[in-house]
């Protein structure tokens, strides 16, 4: 796909892996909306950073647990860009819930945010790709999607959804919309990490270092410009952990 005169939605966008993301799409030509829930100030800084490429871009405040400001957010950026072309499902929530403590709320939270706010895009966005005969969806899913992650049960659920969504999608939208994901190995260490933990997790992967966040944007971006007969696969971009 070309991606001069068409725009990409990216949840998650204002920061981490996210932004990055928004930001390779500018620099392959999209015009961008930002989505963001709390992450006012990071939204509105990647918003100014497309604009300083050239691209549109415009900020749009969705809480992803709510089925209804996640509906609001589509009309909101359809309305700015109609001529979109590209979702990508960026955004969730991670946090350690042992099993003591993953109740029902947090259990719901989880699973809504990480999957069923993805559903809900993708159909939205899915549906209005189809009836301009094309389309990309790529959404982030994680090592975690294949191999349980300790004390993160039902986020380790919620991104194995993410990948058999990606595979139903891939044939529901056929052969308008092609469907994809990328499952990320460690990137970015969260800010209470340890050295020795950050050594730890180095030393179990092949590469020897934890992932980029353009290692991701690239592998995107690659999903996004490149075959179109690519559908329903998921690209894991772990620098060999799962090898192990």
């Amino acid at each position: 796909m070309e991606l001069k005169g068409r725009a990409a939605l990216v949840t998650g966008a204002g920061q981490r892996v996210g932004r990055e993301i928004a930001l390779e799409l500018a620099r392959l030509g999209a015009d961008v909306a930002v989505h963001f829930n709390r992450s006012e100030p990071e939204a509105a800084s990647t918003a100014r950073a497309i604009s300083q490429m050239g691209r549109r871009s415009d900020t749009f405040r969705a809480d992803l647990a709510s089925p209804t400001s996640i509906e609001s957010m589509m009309d909101r950026v359809l309305a700015t860009f109609p001529e979109l072309a590209v979702l990508v499902n960026c955004a969730a929530v991670f946090y350690p819930t042992s099993v003591e403590e993953l109740d029902s709320e947090a259990w719901d939270r989880i699973l809504n945010v990480n999957l069923k706010a993805g559903w809900l895009c993708a159909r939205r966005a899915g549906l209005h790709f189809r009836e301009r005969g094309e389309g990309k969806i790529v959404n982030i899913g994680c090592v975690g999607s294949f191999k349980p992650w300790p004390g993160r049960l039902a986020y380790s659920v919620s991104k194995a959804g993410v990948v058999m969504m990606t595979e139903s999608l891939a044939l529901e939208l056929a052969p308008q919309v092609q469907v994809n994901c990328v499952a990320p190995g460690t990137v970015l260490f969260h800010e209470g990490a340890t050295e020795s933990h950050k050594q730890q997790i180095r030393s179990a992967v092949p590469m020897k270092r934890e992932g980029e966040p353009q290692d991701i944007s690239r592998t995107v971006g690659f999903l996004v410009t490149g075959p179109d007969y690519i559908t329903g696969q998921t690209l894991v971009v772990d620098g060999g952990r799962l090898l192990r």
